[in-house]
């Protein structure tokens, strides 16, 4: 059995996709009688036999573990981490989202200083250290490893990707369309989604598919957590951030009004659940969409009807400490605009 990496051993540094199925084609006709091969590849090539095997990160205490074990010179011998520094690098794998490049980056480019020098890289999570003994230069470095996939994409698909750090939650692949103007964008999506440059929610058996009549208005795509830190740091930085809110802020708010009277109108019809589902993945966490999309609003009437429509889902789920704030809220404004 032999085991090739496609952009390693079949195509040309400068080839790749440039019909990629037929250059591996090619190869495995080349290959010996009585010999299996297993190729191994980051894109999809649409082969016959292609198989999709997705790779989750290392949970919290792998991460921990891991750095631990790279970092072991300069932790005290013979004595483990103290507990307050292992809650640290566990919150630094979560936070990485289990990417072992990110856990190694910072682990090797820790000295021994304990709790202050792993709130630091909480901070930068491992953007701008190289490790020189590293013999790829791809994996060297955060930036050397994204930018490797980065260049290879179509400028259409970097623009968005950029833009896309405008959201903190999940996001419908409509979004794109609505708020950004980009037109075939679950197309667009789908090709970041088989770049592993974005992940995917899907919702049972309502998951993206290629029958027709497949619903796909449900599934919400994200950021892996090492690529949303680099793109915020290395692609976005502050001065920029406040671009995107200040150029596509009221589309941005427009668009999760319309989500939210959308869900609140399918509460007790067919697509009651997965609409529901859907309100419960991108309600997560401080700031998430729907409370930026009240905050992102420069007209404050239509934050009013955001935060209304928020209490009365939640209201309707039987939430109803945070619908009753929403509520307030919704009315505070309308005091404000003495409406």
């Amino acid at each position: 059995l032999r085991i090739n990496d496609v952009s390693a051993s079949v195509l040309a540094k400068d080839e790749e996709g440039k019909d990629n199925a037929k250059k591996i084609n090619a190869f495995l006709e080349s290959i010996p009688p009585n010999t299996a091969i297993l190729l191994t590849s980051r894109e999809r090539n649409n082969l016959d036999g292609e198989r999709i095997v997705r790779l989750d990160g290392l949970s919290e205490t792998e991460g921990r573990d891991l750095f631990i074990e790279l970092a072991r010179n300069h932790f005290p011998k013979g004595k483990e981490p103290s507990q307050e520094i292992k809650k640290a690098l566990e919150e630094i794998s979560k936070k990485a989202g289990g990417h072992p490049l990110s856990i190694e980056l910072l682990a090797r480019s820790y000295r021994g200083q304990g709790l202050p020098k792993i709130g630091e890289m909480l901070k930068h999570m491992g953007v701008g250290i190289i490790n020189p003994k590293e013999e790829s230069e791809r994996l060297q470095s955060l930036e050397s490893c994204f930018e490797y996939s980065f260049s290879r994409l179509p400028q259409i698909q970097r623009d968005l990707l950029h833009k896309l750090t405008l959201f903190n939650s999940p996001f419908p692949a409509a979004a794109i369309e609505k708020i950004f103007g980009f037109e075939d964008s679950f197309e667009i999506l789908l090709d970041l989604y088989d770049h592993s440059l974005l992940r995917r929610i899907e919702f049972d058996e309502y998951a993206i598919g290629d029958g027709e009549g497949v619903d796909t208005s449900y599934p919400l795509y994200y950021f892996h957590p090492a690529i949303k830190n680099y793109l915020e740091r290395k692609l976005k930085g502050k001065a920029n951030g406040e671009e995107l809110q200040d150029e596509y802020g009221d589309q941005f708010s427009l668009y999760y009004h319309e989500l939210l009277r959308e869900t609140y109108n399918a509460i007790g019809t067919k697509n009651h659940v997965l609409s529901l589902e859907r309100f419960n993945s991108i309600w997560q966490g401080k700031d998430n969409d729907f409370d930026r999309a009240i905050r992102l609003a420069k007209d404050r009437r239509l934050a009013s009807h955001i935060s209304s429509y928020l209490g009365l889902v939640l209201y309707t789920v039987g939430r109803y400490i945070p619908a009753l704030e929403y509520h307030n809220k919704a009315l505070k404004i309308h005091q404000e605009l003495n409406d």
